[in-house]
């Protein structure tokens, strides 16, 4: 599980760098390289879908989006087919990279997915690849690119592919401050991911739009885009997932709308739900970003309330589960 930790430190230190070239660290041997293990690995076990996934984040990595996608959803049915749970935390790791932006609503919200699939028992090494992770990103050459890829996908009517992509499409045009064509891309976005049954996708990709429209002072509109994804987040019927979206919400509000008393109410029921459930883990880190939030706007009794709250989910829990659970 260290290699998520990894991914998390980087995630808030580098949130706003995705999708880039980087000539410091080619990509085409270390694509040929886990291309050529998986030629010769014939048996579909959880070491072949490690390899398909390498081969994913590479090709992400490299801007090959249709490759990428492609190997990771290969990945995802065999995991699905080996019963291993583990590999689907891999894909949405691939997907939180992929789906990333301006918003980082997908990144946020795919990380805490992922600690649902982790294996906490498993010992291995960080992936390596995390070290060719970019360091640069260009929104105008990602664009170019993830545009071949939709078609692609259109091609194939993959509709919930293409969902990503658009929303993908759509958040480098954010960083780009090119309003009008961000909303075009996230509005299809918002519409596949509703048609395949993504609502909670729907939801997160909202806010890139909402984002969009506050920064034209649109007021009204984002208003009520902002009432569409809060009806949407009331018919989230699973009690985790409902928590897990208003804990994200709760940030995005806190951090990118400068909407602290909001974001604070979505924490503190997504805090109620988890206590309701029992789920100590992700309870414990939304407890430690609550505790700091306080903290950031000078509510000290309140941050040191909640880091008392942090220690006290604490019984129970093994070594390695608090090392993913508190940065």
């Amino acid at each position: 599980m260290k290699y998520f930790l990894v991914l998390f430190i980087i995630f808030f230190t580098n949130q706003h760098i995705l999708y880039a070239q980087v000539v410091a660290h080619p990509y085409k041997p270390k694509i040929d390289s886990v291309q050529q293990l998986l030629t010769t690995y014939p048996i579909e076990d959880t070491t072949k879908v490690k390899h398909l996934n390498d081969l994913a984040l590479l090709c992400l990595f490299d801007m090959q989006f249709e490759r990428g996608m492609l190997a990771a959803n290969q990945a995802l049915q065999l995991s699905q087919k080996l019963n291993y749970p583990k590999g689907e935390g891999l894909y949405l790791n691939f997907m939180r990279f992929m789906s990333g932006g301006g918003t980082a609503s997908y990144y946020y919200y795919y990380y805490k997915k992922t600690l649902f699939y982790a294996d906490i028992k498993e010992k291995e090494e960080p992936n390596k690849l995390i070290e060719l992770f970019p360091t640069k990103r260009e929104p105008e050459k990602v664009i170019v690119k993830l545009l071949e890829a939709l078609k692609y996908y259109e091609k194939n009517n993959d509709k919930k592919m293409m969902a990503h992509i658009l929303g993908a499409i759509g958040a480098n045009y954010q960083m780009l401050n090119k309003t009008n064509e961000n909303i075009q891309y996230t509005d299809r976005a918002i519409k596949l991911f509703k048609e395949t049954g993504q609502p909670e996708l729907a939801l997160l990709v909202s806010f890139n739009k909402i984002l969009s429209l506050q920064t034209d002072n649109k007021t009204k509109e984002a208003n009520e885009v902002e009432n569409d994804a809060k009806a949407i987040l009331v018919n989230i019927k699973d009690i985790r997932e409902g928590a897990l979206l208003n804990f994200a919400i709760g940030n995005l509000y806190i951090i990118r709308l400068n909407k602290t008393a909001i974001g604070f109410e979505y924490m503190l029921k997504a805090d109620y739900e988890l206590e309701k459930i029992g789920d100590k883990n992700l309870r414990i880190i939304l407890l430690h970003s609550l505790a700091e939030s306080f903290d950031n706007i000078g509510l000290h009794h309140k941050s040191l309330d909640g880091f008392k709250k942090v220690i006290g989910n604490y019984s129970g829990l093994s070594y390695e589960s608090t090392k993913i659970c508190i940065i």
